[in-house]
């Protein structure tokens, strides 16, 4: 977690803001886990994504994304 703010906009919430790195993951699998993620969960944000190829394994990738979560206090 990077930091916590009390939301402004929405009395009782407060907006938590996530850094998470995969070193190694296939691409589209992990896109697509995301993106449901962020589909199935409505207070769920994706800030950034961020995909990274390695030379050595070109299968996998290393991967960061950055999200933002509501959460009633």
């Amino acid at each position: 977690m990077n930091n916590e703010t009390v939301e402004k906009e929405l009395t009782g919430f407060r907006r938590l803001n996530w850094g998470v790195e995969s070193p190694r993951v296939d691409f589209v699998t992990y896109a697509a886990a995301v993106s449901a993620l962020e589909n199935e969960e409505p207070l769920i944000e994706i800030q950034s994504f961020e995909v990274e190829a390695g030379r050595e394994d070109v299968g996998l990738q290393r991967a960061a994304l950055i999200l933002n979560n509501l959460m009633s206090l």
